[in-house]
């Protein structure tokens, strides 16, 4: 595996009235290795994340660290690939939890034009295929538009995915897996499992999710799935998380972490396998 990292260059981040704002709507990516040479068969793999408030018991990098750690172990498992690893974007697409303190967004037309322009300058670099790893439900819908941007645009191969569309059913419970989407027990684990230093755990509680209770009493109508309505985090809960983090343990970190990465590696041996002339040019 030839993974390299990447660099953003003259890029920073401002806060303006408690919004986190890119000053760079030009950047470039350079690699590390100003010599090193992207084959057709290179895939650059860009991990998203966010920086939000995730309840008392995890850090606000929380996504960021989820990220990055997937990201490294599914490369780690296909040493056979060449593959450009970018750094994680540390600030993601997070209205929804601006009412916490210390949370920082990006507005949506920041993001996808920040995303599709590293696409872009991958394809300067003779790099056609980018796999995004997504670890922030927020950015889901943009990862979407940059993928089908970049396919118009530069004829790339841009697939997206988030990392916890790989988690097997029954590693957590089906109420858990429906209602504890941030900062429960799925995400504790994994910092678990990652990062112990930055959790506390004396902290950690089950966290209800107000989605619980419209499903119990809307037929179709909820704040995320088929027939979802606008919402922020707070809506769901006051606190800003969901989900019973008192159940994480690292051990279920490890496993959660183990079959995202399988699921990833799986997916860049079909893109490895996919001939971009397949493509209408």
């Amino acid at each position: 595996m030839a993974c390299h990292g990447w660099h953003a260059v003259g890029c920073r981040y401002r806060e303006t009235a408690g919004r986190a704002r890119s000053s760079c709507p030009g950047f470039r990516w350079w690699p590390v290795s100003r010599t090193a040479k992207a084959g057709a068969a290179t895939i650059a793999i860009l991990p998203l994340g966010a920086h939000e408030q995730h309840g008392p018991h995890l850090p606000f990098e929380t996504d960021a660290i989820i990220a990055e750690a997937v990201v490294e172990r599914a490369c780690g498992l296909r040493e056979n690939l060449s593959l450009h690893c970018l750094a994680v974007e540390t600030t993601g697409y997070s209205p929804e939890h601006m009412d916490f303190a210390g949370s920082k967004t990006l507005a949506f037309d920041e993001a996808i034009h920040r995303w599709v322009d590293i696409g872009l300058a991958l394809k300067e670099q003779g790099i056609s295929k980018l796999l995004i790893v997504n670890a922030h439900g927020g950015n889901s819908p943009l990862m979407s538009i940059v993928a089908t941007e970049l396919r118009v645009r530069a004829n790339m191969l841009c697939a997206a995915t988030s990392w916890t569309r790989f988690i097997a059913p029954g590693l957590v419970s089906a109420d858990e897996k429906a209602f504890g989407i941030h900062g429960g027990q799925t995400e504790t684990s994994v910092m678990l499992a990652t990062r112990p230093d930055l959790v506390d755990m004396s902290k950690a509680r089950d966290f209800i999710s107000q989605q619980a209770e419209f499903a119990g009493r809307f037929k179709h109508l909820r704040a995320y799935g088929p027939h979802a309505f606008g919402w922020k985090m707070a809506d769901l809960n006051p606190d800003g998380v969901t989900g019973n983090a008192g159940l994480a343990t690292a051990e279920l970190g490890e496993k959660l972490l183990a079959m995202a990465a399988g699921g990833i590696a799986e997916l860049l041996d079909d893109m490895a396998g996919f001939n971009p002339d397949w493509l209408d040019a």
